[in-house]
């Protein structure tokens, strides 16, 4: 059953902790950060076939639904302004939506089509992949969620033999040669209900013209992101790894490692930063820094150029008091706080003490940035076995 919503370290989580109460960066200051940077591809079938004529198109901006939180599942939609218009071909076309609000009726036969992965913990699909699903009662698919995670008003469940899988979020379904809604989520354990195709088949080449993915690119040696002349450097991340431990289910170990498609080349304004060689924890009232190009203040606008503040390390009872045991591990995480801190847009900014960095920011109060009453929450990024 699946819901739909109307070796770099990372966050995988995007919404929690820019930099609010801080100060730009001098620049190229700290020549290890890294950003990413959204592009999708319209216009392909198989992924790795570079003489497709796919068209890749940088993502300008995007806007969250004004009703979305990080706490549900629910106005879980996203749209992309992209830096220029397509150009529609045999490929590249569009898909009707729905004119005005109404049901699709319970066991009506859609279709779901995607790249994720073929099987739980399984291979990703270069090769678009598709499969039918049929639409549930809304009742059976409440009893089988609950009222917190289902909404009638807004989502609505389809199952079937094949089903979505890690990797197929955002797709459409689709009713007739209509989009009638986008893939949200699933069980997080087994892909056959979660949101590649399992137990699907490959679509005939070009045959869907309305799909779009999305490549992953980072950006390194940056300061001011809108600066073409700045000589940054752009590397397609060819995969990437979550950590084994890691579920969609809670905010713990969430952390993940990016191979880039080549190796960077080292420079002034792009150089690595060590990670701790083994498990420690850093002193309560330590100083440390973040940075990051996010939000200057809740809701309020995307910082451009690299800004940056002090933090300090909250004790862990302190910080556990304030989150709970279900949110907060010690082994884990961290928490810092500061007169500065962190926003949305700095998910994946790293927490350095001395030079070293030491966790990788991950979540913090989803309604406040630099909450005094919820601290940020960081992943040590210790170099162990799990890496």
């Amino acid at each position: 059953m699946v819901i739909f919503s109307l070796l770099l370290l990372a966050s995988l989580l995007p919404h929690a902790t820019c930099i609010v109460n801080g100060w730009e960066a001098k620049p190229h200051s700290r020549p290890y950060m890294v950003t990413q940077a959204v592009t999708v591809v319209l216009g392909a079938h198989n992924l790795r076939n570079k003489n497709e004529n796919s068209v890749r198109i940088k993502v300008e901006s995007y806007h969250t639904h004004p009703q979305y939180t990080s706490k549900s599942f629910h106005n879980d939609i996203l749209l992309l302004r992209l830096e220029k218009n397509a150009r529609l071909n045999n490929n590249i076309k569009l898909i009707s939506i729905p004119a005005k609000e109404g049901d699709i009726e319970a066991d009506s036969v859609c279709s779901i089509a995607g790249w994720g992965l073929l099987e739980t913990k399984g291979k990703q699909s270069n090769h678009l992949m598709e499969t039918n699903v049929t639409v549930m009662n809304n009742k059976e698919c409440e009893c089988k969620w609950g009222e917190e995670e289902f909404s009638a008003s807004l989502m609505m469940c389809v199952y079937g033999e094949g089903g979505s899988c890690d990797g197929d979020s955002g797709g459409p379904l689709v009713c007739g040669d209509t989009a009638v809604g986008v893939t949200s989520f699933g069980d997080p354990k087994i892909s056959r209900v979660n949101v590649g195709i399992v137990n699907g088949k490959e679509a005939k080449p070009h045959s869907r013209p309305y799909m779009v993915t999305q490549a992953l690119t980072v950006v390194l040696g940056a300061h001011n992101l809108q600066n073409k002349n700045e000589n940054s450097v752009r590397i397609k991340v060819k995969s990437y790894h979550t950590h084994p431990q890691y579920t969609s289910e809670s905010f713990r170990n969430d952390i993940l490692l990016l191979r880039l498609e080549k190796n960077a080349q080292l420079n002034n304004n792009i150089k690595s930063i060590s990670i701790p060689a083994e498990e420690g924890d850093i002193e309560a009232d330590s100083v440390c820094s973040i940075a990051g190009w996010g939000l200057l203040e809740t809701n309020g606008k995307q910082s451009n150029h690299l800004m940056e503040t002090n933090v300090k390390v909250v004790n862990n009872k302190e910080c556990e008091s304030k989150w709970g045991e279900e949110e907060f591990s010690a082994s884990l995480m961290m928490c810092v706080y500061g007169e500065g801190g962190s926003c949305d847009g700095d998910s994946r900014g790293i927490l350095v003490y001395g030079d070293t960095a030491v966790g990788v920011t991950s979540f913090g109060d989803p309604e406040i940035c630099n909450s005094p009453e919820r601290p940020e929450e960081c992943q040590p990024s210790y170099a162990g076995p799990a890496l």
